[in-house]
């Protein structure tokens, strides 16, 4: 997560949300939910950190992850960004209760 090269980093946030796709793991909150919370984490790091957090916890309603806020001031520069929408995604993930 400390690697200089963006790619890497992202490479990671993503294989670890297909890794641990509905495992719950809280290793993973404390990992992951410092980068979407950081607004000087990039847009991508961020989307993708976040997506993540909501496959890893899907349907779970994690409270941690549910009470994260992007402020808009991060995300508008980004609305017409497709990787944006990932940020929406992933909470909307983690919250929608699974039947």
């Amino acid at each position: 997560m400390e690697d200089p090269s963006a790619n890497i980093r992202n490479a990671v946030y993503s294989g670890l949300g297909i890794a641990y796709a509905g495992a719950r793991k809280e290793e993973l909150v404390e990992l992951l939910l410092p980068v979407v919370e950081n607004e000087e984490s990039s847009i991508t790091e961020c989307s993708l950190a976040a997506l993540s957090l909501g496959i890893s916890f899907v349907g779970s309603c994690n409270s941690d992850i549910a009470e994260v806020r992007i402020s808009d001031s991060f995300v508008e520069p980004y609305l017409n960004y497709t990787l944006a929408i990932s940020l929406c995604h992933g909470h909307h993930i983690c919250c929608r209760v699974v039947q």
